[in-house]
């Protein structure tokens, strides 16, 4: 499927190669959220009938965990051709409509005050720092769970990226670190295969393309490296953890304790941001209506 995929991308590249569009598109490429994972050392562990892994970040899809709702993104434009980079900025989802607005020549100020989403295009087109400094991950008012993300560290010139977890997903099942599915019968990377890749054949028409010393650097500047977990792992149900995400991306050291005004700061921001929220309205799953077979073997909608 990875590879179909890869092939699809590359195919669609080619095409506005092809009809001349290519020097005048934005490319990106996400994911919505983490991999349901799986604990290979674990039969109790199979929620899904599919899995992927975070690894070496913690938790899974539906978390608060870094592993739910970090994802890696890749964007590309002409202008960035000459200076490859990778941009470690925060960025939230909802930054894409008045960033992309922007790139595209309009102007933000029109865009409705109400929007949620900040203008990131010049901190990833210039490697400013980001025009975000704190976001809400989620608040959970059914399973007593809340995150937040924020960049604090008053009275010092280096601002620090904290991130405060409250709660726990399915009574903590899928808090944990789910293994690398890594294993030395798995093929090596094949920086060939990138650089003979449609894609890459196509984005070297519009300017030189980094060599593949280039793209091996940058494949290893955006992995995220962490020590093997050693500690017992945390919970954070009982009160509120606090992690340093830069000195700790895969969230193994609650420092609350040390760092009570950020953890109190943060911890008020939630009680703010709750103030405000809309109660849930979730409607109970219809796995019987949605069945693809009621509906001519195919994802339909079911219900208006």
């Amino acid at each position: 499927m990875v590879s179909k995929l890869d092939e699809s991308v590359g195919r669609v590249v080619a095409a506005l190669q092809t009809r001349y569009m290519l020097d005048n598109t934005i490319i990106v490429f996400m994911s919505d959220n983490g991999a349901p994972s799986k604990d290979t050392t674990s039969s109790t562990f199979n929620f899904y009938p599919n899995w992927g892994s975070n690894f070496p970040l913690r938790g899974a899809k539906e978390t608060l965990w870094e592993g739910g709702v970090r994802s890696p993104t890749l964007i590309w434009s002409k202008q960035f051709q000459s200076n490859p980079r990778v941009y470690n900025g925060m960025i939230h989802i909802t930054d894409w409509l008045p960033t992309l607005y922007r790139a595209a020549g309009g102007f933000v100020t029109r865009l409705p005050s109400y929007l949620d989403g900040r203008d990131q295009w010049n901190s990833i087109s210039l490697g400013l720092p980001s025009a975000r400094n704190e976001t809400l991950v989620n608040i959970n008012e059914n399973d007593k769970n809340a995150a937040l993300i924020a960049v604090y560290n008053p009275g010092s010139f280096y601002k620090q990226t904290w991130k405060i977890v409250y709660g726990s997903v399915r009574n903590t099942e899928f808090d944990g670190y789910y293994r690398d599915t890594r294993s030395p019968s798995n093929p090596a990377y094949n920086i060939s295969g990138v650089m003979l890749s449609l894609a890459h054949r196509a984005l070297r028409t519009i300017y030189p393309t980094a060599s593949s010393f280039t793209v091996l650097n940058l494949r290893s500047a955006a992995t995220v490296n962490c020590p093997p977990v050693t500690n017992q792992t945390l919970y954070c149900y009982k009160r509120p953890c606090l992690f340093d995400l830069e000195r700790d991306p895969c969230e193994t050291t609650d420092v609350a304790q040390q760092n009570v005004f950020v953890a109190e700061a943060l911890y008020n921001r939630l009680v703010a941001f709750r103030a405000t929220l809309v109660p849930q309205s979730n409607k109970p799953p219809e796995p019987v209506l949605a069945d693809p077979r009621r509906h001519n073997h195919t994802w339909s909608i079911w219900a208006l």
